[in-house]
C-alpha cells in the first residue's frame, strides 16, 4: 500500500530534476513570452521543490516580468502567490503575508475563485504561524468552503489539517477558578465575548453556585454555566443547558486554572484530512498527519496510541526520504518514551533525531540539550 502510494511522490522529484535539464536545453530557444513564462514558472517550482529557494524566487520574479508586460493578471497572482510559499518555506513569513495579500487581491480583481481559495489558505498558514490565530482560521474556513465547492480534495485535505493545527496551537490562559468571583471578572466577561461571541455578558451577571463547582453567568433570558468535574482538571461549559465546550485544568500556586486546550477539535480535523488524504493517494500528508496524531494523543496522555502513531509515520517519512519529518517523529518517539519512563529508548530516538538535525541543518531541532537531560535521568 505504501509503495503505490509513495510513486506519485517520488515521481514529483524526478520530475522536478527533469524540468530543471529542460529548461538548460530551451534557455534562450523560446520565442513566445507566454511559453518563456511558463517554462520560467515550471522551472521555479523546481527549484521550490528541491529546496533550490533562492534560485526558485528569481525564476517567479523573471516569470512575473513577463507575466505584467503581457498584460497577464492571473498568471501575476499565481506567481505572487508562489513566490509567499517559497518565503514561508524559508521562514520569512511576514513577506509570504505580504505576497499572499496581493495574490489575493489579484484573484478578486479577475474572479478567479479556485486560485482565491489557495491564497486565503496559504495566508492562513502564514496568520497561524505567526501567532494570529483568529485570522488564520477565518482564511481557513473561507478557503475549506471553496475547496469543497469545488471538488478540490487536496487543498480540502490541506485546509482541515490546518484549522486543526490552529485548534492544537489554541492553547491560553482563560481565568482562575479560585478568582471568580473576584479579581478574574473581568477575565471571564472578555473570555465570553472574544471567544464565543456572547455580547450580552456582565460582570454583574456573574454568580458560583454548587459548593464552588459551578459558575453562572446569566441574565433574565439566557443563561451559561460552567462545571469544574470532581477530579477538578475539566471545564464544561453549556449555554442554555447545551454544552459547547470543554477547557483544561491546571493547578498552579495552589490555585484551579482554567486553559483553552483543543486537542480533541485538533484530532477531528486530522481525522477528517486523514481520509481525504488516503483516498486521493497522498501518501506525505498521510505520513505528517500520522505524526500530528502522535502529537495530540501524547499531549492527552495517551502515550501507547501516540506512539503507534509515530511510528505509523516514520515509517512513511522514512519509505519517501522525507528527512525533516523523519527527524521530527524520531524526537516525537524520544518525547513518548521518556514520559513512559523508558529512558534508553527515550535516549535511542533523542540521538536519531539530533543526527539527522545535524545532517539537514535543522538548527530549531534541540535534540542536544534534551537528550542531557535525559540522561540526568539514568
Amino acid at each position: 500500500m505504501i509503495l503505490q502510494r509513495a510513486y506519485f511522490w517520488k515521481s514529483t522529484l524526478i520530475i522536478s530534476t527533469g524540468l530543471i535539464e529542460l529548461h538548460e536545453r530551451l534557455a534562450g530557444k523560446l520565442s513566445n513570452p507566454k511559453c518563456t513564462m511558463k517554462s520560467t514558472s515550471n522551472l521555479g517550482f523546481a527549484y521550490h521543490y528541491l529546496g533550490k529557494y533562492e534560485k526558485a524566487i528569481k525564476c517567479y520574479d523573471h516569470a512575473m516580468e513577463i507575466a505584467r508586460k503581457t498584460k497577464d493578471r492571473k498568471c501575476e497572482g499565481v506567481l505572487l502567490g508562489k513566490k509567499g510559499n517559497v518565503y514561508r518555506v524559508r521562514g520569512e513569513v511576514g513577506i509570504s503575508i505580504r505576497c499572499y495579500e496581493k495574490a489575493l487581491t489579484i484573484a478578486n480583481e479577475t474572479n478567479d475563485r479556485r486560485n482565491k481559495g489557495i491564497w486565503l489558505g496559504n495566508l492562513g498558514i502564514s496568520y497561524r504561524l505567526k501567532g494570529n490565530l483568529k485570522k488564520a482560521i477565518n482564511s481557513l474556513e473561507e478557503a475549506l468552503e471553496i475547496a469543497r465547492e469545488k471538488k478540490d480534495e487536496q487543498n480540502e485535505s490541506r485546509w482541515l489539517t490546518n484549522i486543526g493545527l490552529v485548534h492544537r496551537d489554541h492553547f491560553k490562559y482563560l481565568f482562575s477558578w479560585d478568582e471568580i468571583p473576584g479579581n478574574d471578572d473581568e477575565r471571564i466577561i472578555e473570555f465570553l465575548k472574544d471567544e464565543l461571541k456572547i455580547e450580552w455578558a456582565k460582570t454583574e451577571n456573574i454568580s458560583k453556585i454548587n459548593d464552588g463547582k459551578t459558575i453562572i453567568v446569566s441574565n433574565k433570558e439566557k443563561s451559561i454555566s460552567l462545571k469544574l468535574n470532581d477530579e477538578k482538571n475539566k471545564v464544561n461549559l453549556k449555554i442554555d443547558n447545551v454544552r459547547i465546550d470543554e477547557f483544561t485544568v491546571k493547578i498552579e500556586n495552589g490555585k484551579l486554572n482554567i486553559y483553552i486546550f483543543n486537542m480533541t477539535k485538533a484530532i477531528g480535523y486530522y481525522g477528517k484530512a486523514l481520509k481525504i488524504a488516503q483516498d486521493i493517494g497522498d501518501i506525505r500528508s498521510e505520513g505528517f498527519l500520522f505524526g500530528e496524531f502522535g502529537f495530540a494523543y501524547g499531549c492527552l496522555g495517551e502515550k501507547v496510541k501516540a506512539k503507534k502513531y509515530f511510528f505509523k509515520a516514520l515509517e512513511i517519512a522514512q519509505y519517501i526520504k522525507d528527512r525533516s519529518n523523519e527527524n521530527k517523529w524520531f524526537g516525537g518517539l524520544g518525547k513518548i518514551y521518556h514520559d513512559l519512563g523508558e529512558v534508553k529508548k527515550a535516549i535511542e530516538y533523542y540521538k536519531r533525531a539530533l543526527k539527522i538535525a545535524q545532517e539537514i541543518g535543522n538548527e530549531r531541532f534541540e535534540g542536544r540539550e534534551i537528550v542531557g537531560k535525559v540522561r540526568n535521568l539514568c
